[in-house]
């Protein structure tokens, strides 16, 4: 609609200007008009000239697009340096990969990933007015709301957590949590049901190895070979310290309790803290390669949940100037909400493990911090994630016409398509725009710390689905950006020429 405005608009002024023009000449000849002249001047004339405008726009806003996808080009095979300095592509690469064991997400756009894609593809269900959430003047929100959660069912569960925590010393009874982190956690309670019903069938296989190798070898089933669940969640970080621990005592009530038969106590590692996605990844990288180091496969289980959804929510994000507003702030992202729950190992899982689909691996997620806001006012610079890419693909050995998919957090509206083109521009050529690329903040909205996780199980389903590398990208976060290049295990790259 505003693009026919601002046609319609520049058609008017280009017409007066003509008519102006002919008016003048016509005054100043004393020039006897008639009706071939007024159809001529007055009516085709405008027309042509407006076509011709038009057409000069597009040839420049092509050589642009042009220039600068060959510096964005030219720019991912120069060294990273300062502040944009892309992590940890510029280390030396670690000698393993992530292994991927298992994906769920729930958002706005449906109920698990395929479902969310499924929405992406279709164009639907897009954020809209929310009816029970208004800004400063009295008008609805545009919201990613979640149609279907459990919210009574996650407060009662969490008022019995706070329950049995220890009391505040001066004994005030702790606050409610905000109904924002309880549509956090609701979000994310499927999800961890849906990980308790893997973890249980993974379980009792590893059990039968053990219990097979006691035999074979004489060793211990349970000792320190025993595999261990190592969990790790992100919470929102705008949670207070009463939130984030009843939020842990939920997490663990509702995960351990279900499998304490064959997974007890002593087998759980959970730490959750209040994080972005981006640390959330590198503290798994640092557990992994722990892990890597000591001969182990133990499954480490990366989550995170967010909501925006309350009214204190919408008032804190109106305040920093993040709220969406179709006229004041047209470039930040919609309110939402949802979780993404992964399941990722350092090692090859075992062929006695139960897994659904085709594996899938990737090399550790490339992140770089962009030298300012991608919110701020002006000239967007895609450079530092197009370099983020491209080091992501040299890493893989993967050459850009071998990616068949791209996923993102990324929406159609904000500065953040301009960053998703320039890539698919300078790398990734052979992407189509409605065929390839799965933009999630068309319809999740904000996601915080689970955006990273949600294109990651994204980009592995793509992965699955077509038998070549997809690349997950993550733009939500105002500064940060993550790379990775997943790829099923049945592909095989060729090697490159030197």
């Amino acid at each position: 609609m505003k693009t026919l405005l601002k046609g319609a608009a520049l058609f008017v002024a280009v017409a007066c200007l003509v008519w102006i023009a002919v008016l003048w000449r016509w005054r100043a000849t004393q020039h006897d008009m008639d009706v071939g002249d007024m159809v001529l001047y007055l009516a085709i004339l405008p027309i042509v000239v407006f076509g011709l405008v038009l057409a000069a726009r597009w040839a420049v806003r092509g050589a642009l697009a042009k220039q600068e996808a060959k510096a964005a080009a030219a720019s991912a095979t120069a060294p990273a340096t300062g502040a944009a300095a892309v992590q940890p592509a510029q280390a030396q690469r670690p000698d393993w990969s992530w292994h991927l064991l298992g994906a769920w997400t729930n958002t706005a756009g449906g109920s698990s990933v395929d479902e969310l894609l499924e929405a992406i593809q279709a164009g639907k269900p897009r954020p809209r007015p929310d009816a029970a959430l208004h800004d400063d003047e009295g008008l609805p929100v545009m919201t990613a709301r979640i149609a279907e959660l459990d919210a009574n069912g996650v407060e009662t569960a969490l008022r019995r957590s706070a329950a049995a925590l220890p009391s505040p010393l001066d004994g005030t009874p702790p606050a409610a949590a905000p109904d924002r982190a309880v549509r956090a956690l609701a979000s994310l309670s499927p999800l961890v049901d849906e990980l308790a019903q893997s973890l249980l069938t993974w379980a009792g296989q590893w059990d039968e190895a053990a219990a097979l190798a006691a035999r074979t070898d004489g060793a211990s089933p349970q000792g320190d070979a025993a595999r261990m669940v190592r969990v790790l969640a992100a919470w929102p970080a705008d949670w207070d310290d009463a939130t984030c621990a009843g939020a842990q005592a939920w997490l663990a009530q509702r995960l351990c309790d279900p499998l304490a038969d064959v997974l007890p106590l002593s087998r759980w590692s959970i730490r959750s803290q209040r994080m972005s996605g981006t640390e959330l990844l590198s503290a798994a990288e640092r557990t992994l390669d722990v892990l890597h180091r000591e001969g182990r496969d133990d499954p480490v289980v990366l989550m995170a949940c967010h909501s925006d959804l309350d009214a204190a929510g919408i008032r804190t994000l109106q305040t920093g100037q993040r709220l969406f507003h179709s006229e004041r702030r047209p470039k930040v992202a919609m309110a939402g909400e949802g979780a993404a729950v992964l399941v990722v190992s350092a090692k090859d899982w075992p062929a006695d493990a139960a897994i659904d689909a085709e594996r899938v691996r990737f090399d550790s997620p490339a992140i770089v911090r962009r030298s300012e806001s991608i919110e701020v006012a002006g000239r967007t610079s895609s450079d530092d994630v197009v370099r983020l890419v491209g080091h992501g693909l040299a890493s893989a050995g993967i050459a850009g016409a071998k990616v068949a998919k791209l996923a993102s957090d990324a929406d159609q509206h904000t500065a953040r398509a301009t960053e998703l083109f320039a890539v698919t521009l300078a790398l990734l050529p052979g992407l189509d725009a409605n065929e390839d690329l799965r933009l999630a903040g068309t319809v999740a909205g904000r996601l915080e710390a689970a955006a990273p996780l949600l294109t990651l199980a994204m980009a592995a389903a793509q992965a699955r689905e077509s038998g070549q590398p997809a690349v997950a990208l993550s733009l939500a976060d105002p500064h940060w950006r993550m790379a990775a290049v997943l790829r099923p295990a049945s592909f095989k790259n060729e090697p490159q020429p030197a």
